[in-house]
């Protein structure tokens, strides 16, 4: 299981998403939170699978 929670989070606002990865709508990541989450993941994580 991979917390994409630790990637998105807003420190201010722990149950928000950052202003630097949001859509606008709260609820969504833009296309740099998007490049954060597939960041986060490790490539032997993505081939394992």
């Amino acid at each position: 299981m991979i917390n994409f929670d630790q990637v998105l989070n807003d420190p201010l606002m722990p149950n928000s998403i950052h202003p630097h990865y949001d859509t606008g709508d709260g609820i969504h990541a833009n296309i740099t939170g998007q490049q954060a989450l597939a960041d986060y993941i490790s490539l032997p994580a993505r081939l394992a699978r």
